[in-house]
């Protein structure tokens, strides 16, 4: 800015206005980190309850991200599947649109089964993807989608009503600089894992003290600690939440739901090599829960896995056998809905 005329000085970019209401700067500048740096095939969740905050923030990171594309795509009953609509978006000079997903609550319950069997596919493109979530999506998503939900890159908390109690918001929000280096390595990481765990352990304590929350809300947050858990080596601790959320599942016949964390927990132990033979248990449930209840992707998951684990002890035929019957197990290799 020119003191003298008050005009921006040639060749410097207008400064982005500052966000109103209460939204902290460290979530934004986070996001912004993210969506600069992270490379293709990442998602988070944005949890807001006031849609012109979540309006300004869009529009900040159009502003900040510039030149990279960040566009808006709203979600609906008639527009529930995010995969289409990414095919239809090219790639511009300057990489890959930044997509923000809105009005993601009136694509359930159809967009649980897309996330869940495009994750991978997800994974893969070359989009970075923010999904605006409110507090009941949010918690929708990690019950009803949690294939996709344990993918997530990070959860970025822009709710109004939770942040209007912290003092010392900052008023403006300042443009980051262009070439300044990411907040990255195993610091950035542990910070957020930490957040994320106490996030976790916070939701679950607080639905168990509700009388009326169904066991298997409880389980799909329990499964997510428990993916949390054996992502940052704590393979005994991922086991014990793992199967607290299979007896959970137990509670409510998901027998399908159960067996997958089972499965989960005895990979969990597998990843010890002085717990390994603890998972045969596990598997062993885990493939008769899913064979009775047709499931059949878990099944296969679960022989596999006990092959692995008699691999690992030195029982060749046994393992062989395990993957044998892995491979036969396919009733449902023609039906995509198992898939």
């Amino acid at each position: 800015m020119d003191k003298a005329t008050g005009q921006n000085r040639p060749g410097r970019p207008s400064p982005v206005a500052p966000l109103p209401y209460s939204a902290p700067a460290g979530q934004l500048d986070r996001l912004v980190t993210l969506l600069r740096y992270a490379s293709g095939g990442t998602w988070a969740l944005a949890l807001y309850d006031d849609p012109a905050l979540q309006e300004q923030i869009i529009k900040y990171l159009e502003k900040t991200l510039a030149p990279v594309p960040v566009l808006s795509e709203p979600l609906g009953s008639e527009r529930a599947d995010p995969l289409p609509i990414l095919q239809t978006l090219p790639e511009g000079k300057s990489g890959s649109p930044v997509v923000c997903f809105t009005h993601v609550e009136t694509a359930f319950p159809s967009l649980f089964g897309y996330l869940d069997l495009q994750r991978e596919t997800l994974a893969l493109m070359s989009f970075r993807l923010v999904f605006w979530v409110t507090d009941y999506g949010w918690r929708s998503l990690a019950e009803r989608a949690p294939n996709f939900y344990s993918r997530l890159s990070s959860i970025f908390d822009f709710q109004t009503g939770i942040q209007a109690g912290i003092a010392a918001l900052r008023q403006e929000l300042p443009m980051p600089e262009k070439h300044a280096p990411a907040v990255t390595g195993e610091k950035a990481a542990t910070l957020d894992q930490e957040r994320r765990e106490k996030l976790l352990l916070r939701t679950v304590h607080d639905l168990e003290s509700l009388p009326t929350t169904s066991p298997a809300t409880i389980a799909g947050y329990l499964v997510d600690l428990g993916h949390l858990y054996y992502d940052t080596g704590r393979h005994t601790e991922a086991a014990e939440v793992l199967q607290r959320a299979a007896t959970l599942y137990g509670l409510q016949h998901r027998a399908e739901d159960q067996a997958m964390a089972l499965f989960e927990a005895g990979r969990a132990l597998m990843a010890d090599e002085f717990q390994a033979r603890r998972s045969i248990p596990l598997l062993e449930e885990a493939v008769r829960l899913a064979q009775a209840a047709g499931g059949w992707t878990v099944a296969r998951l679960a022989l596999r896995g006990l092959g692995d684990v008699y691999y690992k002890l030195g029982n060749l035929a046994q393992a062989t056998e395990f993957y044998r019957q892995a491979q036969q197990s396919q009733p449902d290799r023609g039906n995509p809905s198992h898939e």
